[in-house]
């Protein structure tokens, strides 16, 4: 996998995010939200208006998209959704095309009836998102539980994965 780019250069301001967001999780998220006090953010209305849905085998999934260009898709933990990641969507979003989706059971995406909700059907449910909104490869940042469902579609589909946090 390549490192981080922006139209073709290394984008430091996507690293430094990525960087940042990571040791915010790591930290217990107590620096979530602050490690750049200029980057713009969303509130709790904004993003329940951008949710979108999108039909798949897995079930009606629940994203929140916004801004153009490469795809870093972020992927929640146990117990959460994609809001998680609305100060990084907020952050990027000049820069990139910037997708949360919400895992099945989890937030306003509905699983299909007596489906599995392992790592290996997760990993599976990503394919088939990108798969529904036609993108290649992404940028993939997952936390928690999200980052090893990221992890097993990363091994089981490498070539759609540009970078991998």
């Amino acid at each position: 996998m390549e490192h981080t780019k922006s139209h073709g250069r290394r984008h430091p301001r996507l690293r430094a995010i990525a960087l940042l967001s990571g040791l915010a999780l790591v930290a217990g998220g107590w620096m979530m939200g602050t490690a750049h006090a200029d980057a713009a953010t969303l509130t709790a209305q904004q993003f329940h208006d951008a949710r979108k849905f999108v039909e798949t085998d897995y079930g009606r999934i629940a994203y929140v998209e916004f801004g153009e260009g490469p795809v870093a898709l972020f992927i929640h933990g146990f117990l959460l959704n994609g809001y998680q990641w609305r100060h990084q969507l907020a952050g990027l979003s000049d820069i990139r095309r910037v997708i949360a989706l919400d895992t099945m059971a989890m937030g306003y995406t509905e699983k299909a009836p007596d489906q599995p909700l392992g790592m290996k059907q997760q990993a599976g449910m990503i394919k088939a998102f990108l798969d529904a909104l036609g993108i290649d490869r992404v940028d993939l940042v997952g936390n928690d539980s999200g980052g090893g469902a990221a992890q097993v579609f990363a091994a089981n589909n490498p070539d759609r994965v540009r970078t991998f946090t």
